[in-house]
């Protein structure tokens, strides 16, 4: 997720530019999944499911800067966060008429796995 990696997409963008989710209808369309929400306003989380894509970057910084290889895999996950937030991805979505609340940054986690996760927390939370 460099400069050549698309951390948001137009997609994305454009959800939280036009999706009011506080109107307590909401249509959230992903490539493969459509939801309808709707009753009382609902909070959106960003997650980022592809946050260890940046642990190899951060690692190599982290060996580049003298640390030997045992200090660089400790310190991945935090030089990894950096770099996001150099990125500046929160602050783009923070500045959409719709921002999200909070984030949550996931690594390991394939497309499948999340859908499954946002599922079961959906399910057992209306049961």
């Amino acid at each position: 997720m460099d400069e050549c990696h698309r951390a948001i997409t137009k997609a994305e963008e454009r959800f939280f530019s036009e999706c009011n989710t506080n109107s307590g209808t909401c249509l959230i369309i992903t490539s493969s999944i459509c939801w309808l929400m709707t009753g009382a306003s609902v909070p959106v989380i960003a997650v980022f499911t592809k946050f260890d894509a940046l642990w190899d970057i951060a690692f190599r910084q982290l060996r580049d800067s003298g640390l030997t290889r045992m200090e660089s895999r400790r310190m991945v996950p935090e030089k990894a966060k950096e770099i996001l937030t150099n990125m500046k991805v929160w602050e783009r979505l923070c500045e959409t008429q719709y921002p999200p609340k909070d984030c949550v940054h996931l690594a390991g986690v394939s497309t499948h796995d999340f859908i499954c996760i946002v599922y079961n927390l959906y399910y057992f939370s209306n049961a």
